[in-house]
């Protein structure tokens, strides 16, 4: 009995609820009916539209947690390099590009003989302990951690989607932003003696050597500055004209070519 009752309960309500929407729908088409061709199009593409629409009722806050994730970014990649910054600060000024050996035995040694500044040297040890301190963040699940790391910018990846995991995007922004600076203080070196030259030549591929351990690919600019560091000058030129020109500039000045 009570199963009856429930059951027919129910198929009243029903019929109750279908005579509520037909009502509904026979008002609507009465009001159409009774509305002019013009109105009539107009109700109908309203409707249309907002059945349709695909709107946010927030459009304002993804573009602002996108700003939010990009300066997160920025502030991390600041202090992930400020080491290497600091290191670089002042590169093209130190007095040892213009310091000529007195001693000819000290002059005339080969270049092999030389080894890498203090300052590069720390550098390329930070870099190769940057690995370390990324590992962690590949050791867990973080799915919030991989939304963030997707939608933030890191400075100097142009296609970040083609990384696969944080470590590798991170390395490779912080190794290009090193390999940038310090072509950017070396091209601001105003003379270079022999002696100065040698020891750059030395520091900038001890350099080179540690971002190539890094697997970083765009490292022309790089390796065509070393190269026009380390040609003779009867050979300078012919390399020359297959270099930026700002850089060819530059580093004739500096050797007094």
């Amino acid at each position: 009995m009570i199963k009856m009752m429930t059951s027919d309960s129910m198929i009243g309500a029903c019929a109750e609820h279908k005579q509520h929407h037909d009502i509904f729908d026979l008002a609507i088409e009465s009001f159409i009916n009774k509305t002019s061709s013009s109105d009539k199009h107009d109700f109908v593409s309203i409707t249309n539209a907002l059945e349709n629409a695909t709107y946010s009722l927030f459009p304002d806050i993804p573009k602002l947690l996108s700003k939010f994730s990009d300066e997160c970014h920025q502030f991390s990649f600041d202090v992930v390099f400020l080491p290497i910054h600091t290191l670089l600060n002042g590169f093209s000024k130190l007095p040892i590009w213009a310091s000529e050996s007195r001693s000819t035995i000290v002059s005339d040694l080969p270049s092999f003989s030389l080894v890498p500044q203090e300052n590069i040297t720390k550098i390329g040890q930070y870099l190769l302990m940057l690995p370390q301190h990324f590992e962690p963040f590949n050791l867990h699940d973080n799915r919030q951690l991989g939304i963030a790391f997707k939608k933030g910018k890191l400075p100097y990846l142009e296609d970040k989607e083609s990384y696969n995991d944080l470590t590798s995007c991170w390395l490779d922004s912080i190794a290009l932003a090193t390999m940038r600076l310090c072509i950017e203080q070396t091209l601001k070196i105003s003379t270079l003696t022999s002696t100065g030259l040698k020891q750059l030549i030395m520091d900038l591929q001890y350099l080179y050597s540690v971002l190539e351990d890094f697997g970083l690919k765009d490292v022309v600019d790089f390796r065509d500055m070393i190269e026009l560091l380390n040609t003779d000058e009867e050979t300078f030129e012919e390399l020359a004209r297959h270099k930026p020109a700002r850089m060819v500039t530059a580093i004739r000045t500096m050797r007094h070519l």
